[in-house]
């Protein structure tokens, strides 16, 4: 089973997106997050990247909502492949480049949306999306902050970057 997974650390630890999902994946990978476990112990997941099924998950979160549920509801009502999907997601919102679901979800390193600086729009999805306090990480959209044990808006907003980890269970 797949889940979802926001890292958040401080936004001085990269300078830019490439560096911010770099800083993630090794963070995880040093922290064990990720391996086949021993007899005494077991990580989290037994595998992982960054973005994978959930890549474009912080551009969706900046887009419309309600336009983006009537296109899901669309897609759904239609039965749509993933390729007429792709491309009625192109017509409803040009503004996004790199169209989410077309993306190869097992590139290691994500996709350069995958990390992104947390600003207002994105800390509201973060606060009606994500799991903060329940360390249960198979619930829901777990959030996680490498720097500190709380989050909290002010040590977020402008001051964090957010990345996309997609693992399994």
């Amino acid at each position: 089973m797949h889940a979802r997974l926001i890292v958040l650390f401080d936004k001085d630890k990269a300078s830019n997106s490439k560096e911010a999902r770099n800083y993630a994946f090794n963070a995880l990978c040093k922290q064990n997050f990720a391996g086949e476990g021993t007899r005494f112990c077991h990580p989290i997941a037994d595998w992982f990247v960054i973005g994978g099924r959930w890549s474009g998950q912080l551009t969706l979160a900046r887009l419309n909502q309600a336009k983006l549920r009537q296109f899901y509801a669309y897609v759904r009502e239609k039965d749509l492949s993933i390729y007429e999907a792709a491309k009625e997601f192109a017509r409803r919102f040009p503004q996004v480049k790199n169209n989410p679901l077309l993306r190869d979800t097992y590139k290691k390193d994500g996709y350069e949306d995958d990390a992104q600086i947390v600003d207002m729009v994105l800390w509201k999805w973060l606060k009606k999306n994500c799991n903060f306090e329940d360390e249960d990480y198979y619930k829901g959209t777990a959030c996680i902050d490498l720097d500190y044990d709380k989050i909290i808006e002010t040590n977020v907003v402008g001051q964090k970057w957010a990345v996309v980890v997609d693992f399994h269970i």
